[in-house]
């Protein structure tokens, strides 16, 4: 049936939805055309995989009628708009105290004085005595402040108001909240995918608040944000921003939490990546802080990525008891879709690093990933294995169809796809000189080995660059 924008919208629904979408097209309010509800009952039974034409559909419908290809769009049209309209309500029935600030706009359309003071007066508290805020707490502020300078306007009442004065101060703190967040994740994006973004008034702002001390600091989300962006452009040391994060769950929502602290933990992985070890300590803290927190956690259920992420922090710390306790206590937190495999894959690590290759080698064989950064992380540890079994060929055979499935895949950054390759270069490194250590003597291994670690030292955007140093060193 040529309408498949409605019938992916339609697909998209839960099946609770599709219940209140059901209720909604019978409630007059909305729709009065019984036709509508027909042709929803109808497509409802089909799969988004079967096909449908209009003229079995409209046979449906009408009857006792020939096909008629507008009246069929025309009822197709019809259902689209309700499905909308039904978003709009749903979206609307979640957002409690949006709901409030449309209210306020029909009280004072009305000129309902007192209505409107006893429910601007209940808002207003609501949102002080918010412990923890969303940014959105700051859009209800300022819409809030806007509708009560607006009705006071409306009473013609010549005398001085603080509402105007509120109002700019609402904007005013909503603005820079907004615009220092935006900034924060511009700078994190452009360490991702090396995307440049312009960002207008951002340093007149900054000076503004930093030379004039500003009240606006005062101000917790205000102040965590700004210090976030200092820290990811490098103009405070890490740990002024450290001390502070400890209190965020205090004071934010979960959402807007999670995000400051995602900011914070990829700032520690570059500094680590960097080779300044101590940053990879305060990673493994900030996630015990965020596990403390439950901020890992949506709906009982923990992002694969971030599972296989601690894993790979708390290893290389040789936290071992820790991550053991971690996989046995949380792997079952993980989303359905990717936890068989994840698991897999991190108690393949752990059994690696705590030396027991050929059980990290039976965790690996049968997995499957979709995902080509989860390839990546097999494939690397699949060759970690062979090289510290001395297996020769098996590691060479790995690095070339490592190289290969590098090399075919279009959507990795080059960045990444160069570090990878490097990767690869400096193992094939190590291969030539494991093969030596039977031929050359012990000064000339010695020799050989120390220059490779030098050359090693001086490189730069190379993954598992510790895991080189590392086998080089021993």
């Amino acid at each position: 049936m040529n309408n498949s924008q409605l019938q992916i919208c339609l697909g998209a629904l839960t099946a609770g939805e599709k219940d209140r979408f059901d209720q909604f097209l019978q409630s007059p309010y909305y729709n009065q055309n019984q036709k509508t509800i027909a042709l929803w009952r109808h497509l409802r039974e089909y799969q988004p995989s079967q096909t449908l034409r209009k003229q079995d559909v409209f046979e449906q419908l009408w009857p006792q009628e020939s096909f008629q290809d507008q009246r069929m769009r025309d009822v197709l049209s019809q259902l689209f708009r309700l499905l909308k309209q039904f978003m709009v309500v749903e979206e609307q029935q979640r957002d409690a105290r949006y709901q409030k600030i449309l209210l306020l706009r029909q009280l004072k359309k009305r000129r309902l004085a007192r209505s409107f003071r006893i429910e601007a007066k209940a808002l207003s508290r609501e949102l002080a005595q918010s412990e923890q805020r969303e940014r959105r707490d700051w859009q209800y502020s300022l819409w809030l402040a806007e509708e009560e300078d607006e009705f006071f306007g409306l009473q013609a009442i010549r005398k001085a108001d603080p509402r105007l004065q509120e109002k700019m101060y609402a904007l005013d703190r909503y603005y820079l909240i907004e615009k220092f967040q935006q900034a924060c994740e511009m700078l994190n994006r452009q360490q991702i995918i090396e995307e440049q973004y312009e960002k207008p008034f951002l340093e007149s702002l900054i000076a503004e608040l930093r030379e004039k001390a500003t009240s606006y600091l005062t101000e917790p989300v205000i102040h965590i944000y700004l210090q976030v962006l200092l820290t990811l452009r490098g103009e405070i040391p890490y740990q002024e921003l450290a001390l502070q994060l400890e209190g965020v769950p205090s004071f934010l929502a979960e959402e807007e939490a999670r995000a400051l602290f995602k900011y914070a933990q990829n700032h520690c992985i570059r500094q680590s990546n960097a080779g300044k070890s101590e940053f990879l300590e305060e990673l493994f803290r900030l996630y015990q802080l965020q596990l403390e927190n439950g901020l890992l956690f949506r709906s009982g259920n923990m992002s694969h990525t971030d599972f296989k992420n601690i894993v790979t922090v708390s290893l290389r710390l040789k936290e071992f008891d820790w991550t053991q306790h971690f996989l046995q206590n949380y792997h079952g937190h993980v989303t359905e879709a990717h936890r068989a495999n994840v698991y897999s894959l991190c108690r393949a690590s752990y059994f690696y690093e705590k030396g027991d290759l050929r059980a990290a080698l039976s965790e690996l064989q049968g997995l499957a990933f979709t995902d080509v950064h989860y390839q990546i992380s097999a494939r690397i540890l699949l060759l970690k294995v062979f090289y510290r079994q001395e297996d020769q060929e098996a590691a060479r055979y790995s690095i070339k169809a490592f190289e290969a499935f590098l090399k075919r895949n279009k959507e990795l950054p080059a960045r990444l796809r160069q570090s990878h390759l490097k990767f690869l270069t400096w193992t094939r490194r190590l291969l030539r000189l494991q093969d030596k250590k039977f031929v050359l003597s012990k000064k000339e291994l010695r020799q050989k080995q120390q220059k490779l670690l030098k050359n090693l030292r001086a490189e730069k955007d190379i993954s598992n660059k510790n895991w080189l140093e590392e086998e080089l060193e021993k």
